[in-house]
């Protein structure tokens, strides 16, 4: 299973946050204030940035997770330095 960065994971809350506080200051307004429409379309747009933030970061972390299991599964063969020598001469 792979998991995104901390930060990445930060940046997330902090919209999830910043959306939290927007509906919050909707709770004094009219419910056909044009203000509040506002606000809902802008908490609608950062939560679906969060969304697409994460499944993006979550696939880029499991590609990742993948090639290195390819790697680290293949032992990297050693070379001395004269066999290196003969093979290139």
């Amino acid at each position: 299973m792979a998991y995104i960065t901390n930060r990445q994971q930060d940046l997330i809350m902090a919209l999830y946050k910043r959306a939290d506080e927007i509906l919050a200051s909707n709770t004094g307004l009219n419910s056909k204030d044009e203000q509040r429409l506002k606000n809902q379309g802008a908490v609608d747009e950062l939560l679906r940035l969060a969304d697409r933030l994460k499944l993006q970061w979550t696939r880029e972390a499991e590609m990742l997770s993948s090639v290195n299991q390819m790697i680290t599964d293949q032992p990297i063969p050693s070379v001395t330095p004269e066999e290196e020598y003969a093979t290139n001469a």
